[in-house]
């Protein structure tokens, strides 16, 4: 790991352009169809200096006493707890009970761009189990839609 010291002006400056990266994948996420009004957000991150621009309205199945505690860092938690045993490099969001699904990935566009497939494939599994409530799939094939983008001879995506 590398430390890494800024003067204040640098930092900034730093800041300011990822608050505008946050800002434009905010209008994203609207533009997407994602959010209604204020609902939802982006947040962005730079990994190097670890500066982050965040801002989070959320609403989940919590205890009261979360809710009215520590709201925001019960609603963190509950994405941590879930990637207990998952690869976040591999699932690159999450749809938390009673909330608009939280993404992440490389930037802030890349994170719209997964909260839009999130989004779009749980429109696909609602229409597709309203018209069959028994539906399933290959196994076999789950495994392969994963390992072929994910593998370690990954030859399919985008």
């Amino acid at each position: 790991m590398y430390i890494i010291y800024l003067s204040d002006s640098i930092k900034e400056i730093m800041f300011e352009a990822l608050r505008q990266k946050a800002f434009h994948a905010n209008l994203d996420i609207v533009k997407h169809r994602l959010v209604i009004i204020t609902w939802g957000n982006r947040s962005a991150i730079d990994r190097v200096t670890r500066l982050v621009v965040n801002g989070s309205s959320c609403s989940c199945d919590m205890a009261q006493a979360e809710v009215e505690g520590e709201y925001e860092k019960g609603t963190g938690n509950l994405v941590v707890e879930r990637f207990n045993e998952l690869n976040p490099d591999f699932i690159p969001g999450v749809l938390v009970k009673n909330h608009v699904p939280f993404s992440w990935w490389k930037n802030a566009y890349d994170a719209v761009h997964n909260a839009v497939v999130m989004e779009q494939v749980a429109k696909m599994a609602y229409i597709a189990y309203g018209v069959n409530p028994n539906l399933t799939m290959n196994p076999h094939l789950i495994k392969k839609y994963f390992y072929r983008k994910h593998g370690p001879g990954a030859y399919y995506g985008q």
